[in-house]
Order: structure tokens, then C-alpha cells, then sequence
């Protein structure tokens, strides 16, 4: 295209040029936002790369923290299910102690109660027998008091008299009839009958008082006997109020020590409930403790 001509054409010129200066201007400011743009986009680039590296830096330690602290948290988890085990053993373990001090202390009671009957019973059978034991001494004093009555001793004197007569061989109204037939026959007839009916009647009632004083030896060996079977029931008593009192002291003794044994077992049921609660209020803070670890491992 040709230039223009004349005035025109210098106007039309000066306007380029003018025109071409703007543009560059233009273009140097263009280019100097954009360099600008550049830098703060580097600027930001770089401060976003450090930001992401402290995000980086942040979540790695955030993340060993919770590393840690989960570890921790199920250490302690499991020190605390081995230690809620253990609580629950011991509540088991002091259930079955109390169940079996219970299951004995039951067993002890009945035993007690049944010592305490035996010791009754031998208190009543004792008192019988010291009863029994006086009504014999009772008799044998009264026939001690009998044998020493004086027809007593002329029962005696008695019967010494006829062992005397016995010595001699031949009874009383033996001889005397003897006697009688060896008198002489030329006495009378009725004589001779009436002394020896006269003789007939003594050796009768001597042989009748013979009779009666055997009768009295009878008597007094019979008495004899029966002292000697009541002396031997006196010893059978005496024997037997002892064992029975030995019986009654076992059986004391042996309340006694069922006493203390409930005593003691009672101590131990005491004991044991208060384990039982201590273990409870253990179990029970760990239990919570549990709960507690566990929402703060869910909010995380």
C-alpha cells in the first residue's frame, strides 16, 4: 500500500506512531503484570509446597501421636481385660467360698445341734442313773439295817447250832428214835410208848426248828447274793455315769469347738463379702475406665 500524500498523509502517519509508542507501552505494562502474575504464582506455589510439607510434617506426627496413643490405648485396654479376668475369677473364686463357708456353716450348725441333744440326752440318762443309783443304795442300806436286827443274829446262832449237830453224823430225831428201840422190853408196853413218843415230839420240833433256821440260812444267802448282784449293779452304774459324763464333756467340747468354728467361719464370710464388694467397686471403675477409652478411640 502506498504512502499517503500531503498533510493527511503526515496526520495519519503521526496517529501510527503515536499509536505504535501506546502499543508498546501497552504491551511492556502487559508484560510486566504478567511477570508479576508469574511471580506471585511462584510465591504461591511455593508457599502452598510448604504448607503441604508442614501438612505433611503435621499429619505424620498427628499420626505417630495416634500411633501412640492407640498403642497405649490397647496396651492399657488389655492390661485392663487381663485385670477385669482377674476380678471376675476373684468375684467367682469369693462366690464359691462364700457359697461353700455357707454350705458348711449349715453343716456345722446341724452338727451343733445335734451335739447339744446328745449332751441333753446324757444329761437326762445320767440324771436317771444317779436316780437308779440311790434307790440301790437306798435298799442296800435298808437291808444292812435288817441283818443287823437281834432275830437276825439268833437265826444265826441257829443255824451255828445245827452245823454243830450236823457234825455229829446222825440227826436229832434219828438217834433219839434209835434210842427208843434199844431200850430194854421188859419195861412195859405203855411205858415204853410214851417215852418214846415223848422223845418222837422233841426230835420233831427240833427238826422243825432245824428246818426253820435252814430256811433263814436260805434266806440269808439269797440276801447275801442279792448284795453282791446290787454291789455289781452299783459298779455297772458308776461305770456307765462315767462314760456318759466322759460322753457329755466330748460333747461340750465339741460344741465348744463348733462354737468357735462358726465364729471363725462367720469372720470369714465377713470377710469374704467385703472382698466381694471391693472386687465389685473394682470391676466396676474399670469397667467405666473401658467405656471411656472407647469413646475417646471413637471420637478420634
Amino acid at each position: 500500500r502506498p504512502p499517503p500524500v500531503g498533510a493527511a498523509g503526515q496526520d495519519l502517519g503521526e496517529d501510527r506512531k503515536r499509536k505504535r509508542r501506546r502499543g508498546g507501552k501497552t504491551d511492556w505494562l502487559a508484560e510486566g503484570d504478567v511477570a508479576g502474575l508469574n511471580r506471585r504464582i511462584q510465591l504461591v506455589e511455593e508457599e502452598l509446597d510448604r504448607a503441604q510439607e508442614r501438612l505433611a510434617t503435621a499429619l505424620q506426627k498427628g499420626m505417630k501421636v495416634i500411633e501412640n496413643r492407640a498403642g497405649k490405648d490397647e496396651e492399657k485396654m488389655e492390661i485392663q481385660e487381663i485385670q477385669l479376668k482377674e476380678a471376675k475369677h476373684i468375684a467367682e473364686e469369693a462366690d464359691r467360698k462364700y457359697e461353700e463357708v455357707a454350705r458348711k456353716l449349715v453343716i456345722l450348725e446341724g452338727e451343733l445341734e445335734r451335739a447339744e441333744e446328745r449332751a441333753e440326752l446324757s444329761e437326762c440318762k445320767a440324771a436317771d442313773l444317779e436316780e437308779e443309783l440311790k434307790n440301790v443304795t437306798n435298799n442296800l442300806k435298808s437291808l444292812e439295817a435288817q441283818s443287823e436286827k437281834p432275830s437276825l443274829k439268833k437265826l444265826l446262832s441257829g443255824l451255828s447250832g445245827q452245823s454243830l449237830r450236823e457234825q455229829g453224823g446222825i440227826p436229832l430225831h434219828q438217834s433219839t428214835d434209835r434210842q427208843c428201840d434199844s431200850m430194854p422190853h421188859d419195861r412195859s408196853a405203855a411205858a415204853t410208848h410214851a417215852s418214846c413218843a415223848l422223845f418222837s415230839q422233841a426230835s420233831v420240833h427240833r427238826s422243825t426248828g432245824c428246818s426253820q433256821a435252814g430256811n433263814t440260812s436260805a434266806s440269808l444267802s439269797t440276801y447275801r447274793s442279792s448284795q453282791g448282784v446290787y454291789s455289781e449293779k452299783e459298779d455297772k452304774y458308776e461305770e456307765e455315769i462315767k462314760v456318759l459324763t466322759d460322753k457329755l464333756k466330748e460333747a461340750e467340747t465339741r460344741a465348744e469347738f463348733a462354737e468357735r468354728t462358726v465364729a471363725k467361719l462367720e469372720k470369714s464370710i465377713d470377710d469374704l463379702e467385703d472382698e466381694l464388694y471391693a472386687q465389685k467397686l473394682k470391676y466396676k471403675a474399670i469397667s467405666e475406665e473401658l467405656d471411656h477409652a472407647l469413646n475417646d478411640m471413637t471420637s478420634l
